[in-house]
């Protein structure tokens, strides 16, 4: 257990560690986790937090009440919009597969249903005045501060989908009825 002060405070931000991530250090302690994880699982219960290990990756989740539990419903639903233009614009996104905000953008420029569902997502966020470049890079930052993104080419603006992305495909894919748009092309 050589990482436990840096996976805590990474973990606790609401962010996850991946098997491919590309940083050196979130490696080191993805493979800690990984060879340790009993030691660490039990560590951190005695201080109110549940390690889940998930398929290639780590985050953290609390016993919560219902109220808390409808308020991160709430907090995913933003994840709905995001994974549906996502899908939209490349029906292959998923784990390990790398894409970029001008590639986004492109598509959008190219769609008008894109441009129907960013609109619709600048509205909700009460912000009229934002870009269509503006919201992709709201996305873009907003799954890389999480651990579902990474940036993998800062001159290119091109990022890698992280093995936890897993996580919120999962989840939105249970909140979702199965005829949308994020269904029918992830399958």
């Amino acid at each position: 257990m050589i990482y436990t002060k840096e996976i805590f405070q990474r973990l606790t931000r609401g962010q996850f560690l991946s098997h491919n991530t590309t940083d050196s250090e979130a490696k080191a302690m993805y493979q800690d986790l990984d060879e340790n994880y009993q030691a660490y699982l039990e560590y951190f219960k005695m201080i109110g937090l549940v390690l889940v290990k998930g398929y290639n990756y780590f985050h953290f989740t609390r016993e919560m009440d219902e109220v808390k539990a409808e308020d991160k419903l709430r907090g995913l639903y933003s994840y709905i919009d995001y994974l549906d233009i996502l899908y939209d614009c490349d029906p292959r996104f998923d784990i390990g597969r790398t894409l970029s905000v001008s590639m986004i953008e492109n598509k959008v420029g190219e769609r008008k249903t894109l441009q129907d569902k960013l609109d619709m997502m600048i509205s909700e966020k009460g912000k009229p005045d934002t870009t269509y470049r503006d919201a992709i890079l709201d996305i873009f930052k907003d799954m890389t501060n999480k651990g579902f993104f990474e940036l993998v080419n800062k001159n290119t603006d091109t990022y890698i989908v992280t093995d936890a992305f897993a996580y919120i495909r999962d989840v939105v894919d249970m909140l979702t009825p199965k005829s949308d748009t994020y269904n029918e092309t992830a399958q």
